[in-house]
């Protein structure tokens, strides 16, 4: 469990999970970092690795935005405009490992 403070007083907590449901899952990461910029509306993700993909679920499970960024970059700004106020969970694909952040917008 890691606790970052976000610029302007959000926070994101990272997430390492294990399946429940019997079905293996990709490798948890711990190479990755999140934080909510409230002066853009944006959740700003850093990784070690190459991203290959950001969805953002709400607590219901629905995926509520879902990018893919440019080839081989290892950073992400998703503006959260669309959003409602509230909790989220953000899975960062990253070749073969994934990472769930928890964040309040």
């Amino acid at each position: 469990l890691t606790l970052s403070m976000a610029k302007g007083g959000g926070f994101v907590i990272q997430l390492n999970e294990e399946p429940v449901s019997g079905i293996s899952a990709l490798p948890a990461g711990d190479d990755c970092s999140a934080y909510v910029d409230r002066l853009t509306d944006s959740l700003r993700v850093f990784s070690e690795q190459a991203l290959s993909g950001v969805r953002i679920f709400d607590l219901q499970g629905r995926c509520r935005i879902s990018t893919e960024p440019a080839d081989g970059s290892h950073h992400e700004a998703i503006t959260l405009s669309s959003l409602e106020k509230g909790m989220y969970v953000a899975k960062v694909y990253s070749e073969d490992v994934m990472s769930s952040i928890k964040f309040v917008y």
